[in-house]
């Protein structure tokens, strides 16, 4: 077991199983956020407002609950994390697979800043200290545990009603049903898993100038883990966390207006993670055959079919969505075979393409993916593009989409994935 993880640890940066998660550095929007929430960037920004009597703004430490004395300022979080649900239960299929998405900041369509998905209540940022003496990044995260924990209701909800339609599934859906219903019953042991159990709100924060002892809250949130058994047909659910990163802290910096003040961080606590509305003309499809992927790589090759999970999204004009997944497989590599335990590969944001007739062209590079693997207990994700068109069109038996590669140079080395063609249905 070892010598697969030896080799696993060579075979899979392509995707992303020993990547940091990172967007692409030379992503102009993402360096405009996170240079000086990273860095500490230069100068003071916009002083604060004095209050006059009455409450002081916090020094030191962030806003958590209210107190009738103190009051801070409000920050927009911005990042993404990843989770799995696996769910065992009693029937054909066992165990199924869920991958749930928390994307939030300035840029996720449907968060803002006057209604955060995640925000910290924290003291004036300083962009002469180093981020990581600051107590906003901890304040982050402790808040995105909370909104996760509740909005994972929502989404395991919408998850049972999606992967299992119809009278011939009711027992499957009202089984991930209870699951929901007892994560919603059960919020404090969910906050206990990712935030208390993996040290997030407790590990000493301390850094000089260059960063030093800086903590990385991400890799710790990707240690959580947690297990139940609902009542009803569900054996066992364990929900694991298997890639988290922060990348922005909106608004600090001199050239952004100065932040409102605020009570504490339950200000945003009606706000939830549900999937953004499509616009009222999007296709939504279901894989109905096909679109397998395949990996060719320096002495390694493997292949794994999609589950029905599998979805695509398109307007006359785009491609909303696109998130395929499978299940297990097998990679072979350097004579030896690595089980891989599931790969997903999820558009970023909306595509734009060109349509002609029934046909919408994706031009290479134009679609963004974060690109998961889950294999020998490790599980992260990396960013790619295709790197060949993407079409999709309707015909006299339905709709298409053609074939497409994914290329990566990996330590000098080239790497290939490819997506088959697919034939997919309307849920109608």
């Amino acid at each position: 077991m070892h010598g697969d993880r030896m080799v696993a640890r060579s075979l899979l940066p392509l995707l992303g199983v020993l990547s940091c998660g990172d967007p692409p550095v030379d992503d102009p929007d993402f360096a405009s956020d996170s240079a000086s929430a990273t860095d500490g960037g230069a100068g003071t920004g916009n002083a604060p407002d004095e209050m006059g009597t009455g409450p002081t703004p916090v020094d030191g430490y962030c806003l958590f609950d209210p107190k009738d004395d103190r009051y801070g300022y409000r920050y927009q979080c911005g990042g993404v994390v990843l989770v799995d649900v696996v769910v065992e239960h009693a029937f054909a299929g066992s165990p199924e697979m869920a991958f749930l998405e928390f994307v939030f900041g300035p840029k996720v369509d449907g968060d803002s800043y006057s209604d955060p998905l995640v925000m910290a209540c924290c003291p004036w940022y300083d962009l002469d200290e180093p981020h990581c003496a600051q107590p906003h990044e901890r304040a982050c995260w402790i808040d995105v545990i909370e909104q996760g924990c509740r909005s994972m209701v929502d989404k395991i909800e919408a998850y049972a009603h999606d992967a299992f339609p119809g009278a011939l599934n009711t027992a499957k859906r009202t089984a991930v049903l209870k699951v929901a219903e007892y994560v919603d019953e059960h919020q404090t042991d969910c906050v206990t898993a990712f935030r208390d159990d993996t040290d997030i709100a407790t590990v000493l924060q301390l850094c000089d100038v260059e960063n030093n002892g800086a903590v990385d809250f991400g890799d710790m949130l990707e240690n959580g883990v947690w297990s139940f058994d609902p009542p009803g047909l569900v054996q066992n659910v364990e929900l694991t966390v298997y890639s988290a990163w922060m990348s922005t802290l909106h608004p600090i910096g001199d050239d952004e207006p100065a932040p409102l003040t605020c009570s504490s961080a339950d200000e945003n606590d009606a706000t939830r993670f549900v999937e953004v509305d499509p616009p009222p003309e999007t296709v939504v499809l279901r894989l109905a055959s096909g679109g397998g992927a395949s990996l060719i790589g320096p002495s390694a090759e493997g292949a794994a079919a999609l589950d029905t999970t599998s979805t695509l999204a398109i307007t006359s004009g785009a491609l909303e969505n696109l998130a395929l997944h499978s299940g297990a497989t097998t990679i072979v590599a350097y004579g030896m075979e690595i089980p891989i335990e599931g790969l997903h590969l999820r558009l970023w944001e909306r595509a734009s393409g060109v349509a002609e007739g029934s046909t919408l062209t994706i031009a290479p590079g134009a679609a963004r993916f974060s690109a998961g693997v889950s294999a020998l207990g490790e599980s992260r994700h990396r960013w790619v593009t295709n790197a060949t068109p993407i079409v999709v069109a309707h015909d006299a038996e339905g709709w298409a989409s053609s074939g497409f590669a994914i290329e990566e140079t990996v330590d000098g080395e080239p790497w290939m994935v490819v997506i088959a063609a697919a034939r997919w249905h309307g849920d109608g």
